[in-house]
Parts: C-alpha cells; sequence; structure tokens
C-alpha cells in the first residue's frame, strides 16, 4: 500500500472542517443527556448518573448518528472528488486507481475509529464533571466493576468498527456509482429509514448492515450465542467483500476522465 498516498487521504479528511463539527455535535448530545436527566430525571431518559456509564451508553446510541456521519464522509471523499475532478488529478501523479481506493477505505477505517475514540474520552470528561466517575459501570441494566466497565467500553467500540467499515464500504460503492454526494447520503438515510421494517422482522433483522452496527458489540457480552455470533460476522463480511469488489469494479470502469 502506498504510505503517502494513505497519509495524504488521512491529511485531507482530518483538514475537513465536516470532521470538528461532527466532534461538537457529539459533544452537544452527550451534554443534552446531561442536562435532560438533571431535568428530568430518569423516567424521561435512560441514562445511569456516573462517568463511566455514560461512555458505553454513548457507543451503544452512537450510530442513530454515526450512520449520517459517515455517510457524508463518505459522500464528500469519494463523490464529491469524482464530481469536482480531484481523483482525476491524483491519478495524473502515476498512482493506480486500486491504491487510490485503498487509500480511501483506509481513511474511512480511521475516521470511525477517530470518532469511536473521541465519543470514549469526552463522555467520560462530560459525564464525570456531571456526576462523578462513580463506584461501577452500568449498562443494559448489568453492573460492572470500573476496570471490566472500561474493558467493556473499549470492547464495544473496537467491535462496532466492523460493521461500520460494512456499511461504509456499502456506502462507497453508491458514491462511485452515482459519484453525486446528494444521493449517496440519501440512500444511506433511506437505509435508516426502513431499518425499523428489519427490526421488526426475526427473519431479516440480522441481514440488516444497519441493524449490525446497533447490536453486533452487544453479543459479545449480553446473552451471547456462537450461532448468532457467526452468523453476524457471516454477514457483515458478506456486505464488506461484495460492496469492497463492487467498489473496485466500479471505479475501475469508472469515466474519470470526462
Amino acid at each position: 500500500m502506498n504510505r503517502k498516498l494513505v497519509a495524504n487521504e488521512l491529511f485531507k479528511a482530518f483538514r475537513l472542517k465536516k470532521f470538528y463539527l461532527f466532534m461538537i455535535l457529539i459533544g452537544i448530545v452527550e451534554v443534552s443527556n446531561v442536562l435532560q436527566y438533571k431535568a428530568k430525571g430518569p423516567e424521561h431518559i435512560f441514562l445511569y448518573p456516573n462517568g463511566q456509564s455514560l461512555a458505553i451508553q454513548m457507543v451503544g446510541g452512537l450510530p442513530q448518528i454515526m450512520v449520517v456521519f459517515l455517510a457524508i464522509f463518505v459522500a464528500d471523499m469519494m463523490a464529491d472528488e469524482l464530481r469536482h475532478g480531484t481523483v482525476k488529478l491524483t491519478l495524473l501523479r502515476q498512482v493506480g486507481r486500486r491504491e487510490l481506493l485503498h487509500a480511501k477505505i483506509v481513511s474511512m477505517f480511521f475516521f470511525a475509529a477517530a470518532m469511536l475514540l473521541y465519543t470514549i474520552v469526552s463522555s467520560y470528561v462530560v459525564g464525570t464533571a456531571a456526576f462523578g466517575w462513580g463506584d461501577r459501570t452500568v449498562f443494559e441494566g448489568t453492573s460492572f466493576p470500573p476496570a471490566a466497565g472500561v474493558y467493556m467500553t473499549l470492547q464495544s467500540a473496537l467491535l462496532s468498527l466492523l460493521p461500520y467499515l460494512g456499511f461504509g464500504l456499502l456506502v462507497l460503492y453508491i458514491a462511485i456509482v452515482t459519484a453525486n454526494m446528494g444521493i449517496t447520503i440519501g440512500v444511506a438515510l433511506g437505509l435508516m429509514i426502513i431499518e425499523p421494517i428489519f427490526q421488526h422482522s426475526d427473519a431479516l433483522v440480522n441481514y440488516s448492515i444497519i441493524s449490525q452496527i446497533y447490536f453486533f458489540h452487544l453479543q459479545f457480552w449480553k446473552d451471547f450465542s456462537p450461532g448468532k455470533m457467526i452468523l453476524s460476522i457471516a454477514v457483515i463480511c458478506a456486505y464488506a467483500a461484495v460492496f469492497y469488489l463492487g467498489s473496485v469494479s466500479a471505479f475501475r470502469r469508472k469515466d474519470i476522465a470526462s
């Protein structure tokens, strides 16, 4: 892999104003949750009041906004660059299309990882400032010792990266095919809108990449089932493989010169 190309894509990603706007929005959500809890109490917002618990709760609730963030990021880095000719300029520097695509996938992965890491750190800070650190981590009605809670929070974030990658590759494929930022984001939002249909169907829920984003990390510590876990991993890997190969094929055939 071309390290300079990867570094360039990462530089472009972290230079985006959207990247820091997303961080601000995550912080606003965290503060809003704390303020709502203090104003209305636990009967209106499900939140265990300590710094340890806010982080794992935010990781679990992040998909609601992370799916949108990831769609906007991928649409910006691929669809918008195709539309404005930035990709063409990069390829003129004797860079292969697959190399460039791989660099963008790495950039997308690091974006998701950075958002998750920021969410954890900022949640610990906001939660501890508002409620104190606490003596245990509480999530989904279960209590964990502090060390186990921190480990579970980090584990959940790491596990979440796999379905985020699968979803990101799906969006990347759409971005390459359409070269349209609006359509790319619109399709991602459409998937979120129809997601309840999958969640209310036992036959379909395991085959939705959005459902996997919401629930995949929970399977490793809540109601553990080897069969269900293997199915989830297979589904996520299938999404990733299909849309990676689709992206490679579509990008190779894409008329970038025009």
